[in-house]
This record gives structure tokens, sequence and C-alpha cells, in this order.
């Protein structure tokens, strides 16, 4: 059975592509594709209008510097919505960008995996991963200045619950 919430949550985050108005540099897009495999284990994405619990889910999202002008200092973030889970290792993006993720609603930005600090039932300090059904955005800050009239493009997973 298609979970409803979901239906209308991948209309909203189809429809919520960002044009920037006549006076912005930069515009934005996100596609969102449902990870599908077909029977020689080869990944197709589809266009997704519903999902399931377990699906898995790609966002693609695109970027583009508009402007006759370099851009510096962006930082690009995105949302790993409720009742989903970011899948590990899948954020993909241009080679001069650093990745971080946040466990705290975007508020402090860490490297992945997020470690901890954490006194076990022995009374030992050990350090744990803190499981990535626990990140809640993702982000990628620029390194160096986005070229006028070019475009960058990130995606990342993240699997239904």
């Amino acid at each position: 059975m298609k979970n409803y919430f979901f239906k209308i949550f991948i209309s909203l985050f189809l429809l919520g592509s960002i044009a920037a108005n006549a006076n912005e540099p930069l515009t934005s897009s996100i596609q969102t594709f449902l990870v599908e495999s077909d029977e020689a284990g080869e990944e197709n994405l589809v266009l997704a209008t519903e999902v399931s619990p377990n699906d898995l889910i790609e966002y693609q999202m695109t970027y583009q510097n508009i402007s006759e002008s370099d851009l510096a200092s962006l930082r690009f973030v995105g949302a790993i919505p409720a009742s989903t889970q970011y899948v590990s290792g899948s954020a993909v993006r241009p080679e001069t960008q650093v990745h971080k993720v946040s466990i705290d609603g975007g508020k402090t930005w860490e490297s992945e995996p997020v470690v901890r600090e954490v006194i076990t039932s022995e009374g030992k300090l050990e350090k744990q991963v803190v499981p990535a059904s626990e990140y809640t955005h993702l982000s990628w800050q620029m390194a160096s200045p986005m070229s006028a009239k070019s475009a960058q493009n990130y995606s990342y997973r993240v699997r239904v619950q």
C-alpha cells in the first residue's frame, strides 16, 4: 500500500524547485527519483511520485550561477525528510566541495561518519559512530567560488522507513 504522506511530500518536493527572481544570481532545482533494480541488478532511476516503506530515493539537486560574477561562500543544504534515513556515504558532490552532516537539525556540521565519546556500562570511555538514522541534514560548503554562468550537481539517497 502506498503511503499517502510520502505522495504528498514528494509532490511538494518536486514542486519546490527554487527559481531566483530577476535580482538573484543563483537558481536551484531538485528532482526526486525512485531507485529500482532490474533483474540483472542494474539500477534505474524513475521519477518518483509515490513511495512505499523500504523504497530507496535519490535526490538530485542542481544549482546554477546565472550571474556574470563568481559567487563565493556558498553552502548548499539537503534535508533528510522525516520517516526516511540517509544512506551513509551516498552524497555525491563536485571534488572542490566539503561535505558535512548534521544530527541536530542543521545547527552544527560534522564530517561523516559522526563519532561520539560515550561511557559504556562498564564505565569505560569509548568512541562510537552515530548511526546515519540520526542524521537530519547534509551540506556542501564551497571551497572555492562558483564560476559565473556555471552549474553544479549534488545528490544523496535516503531509504523510506
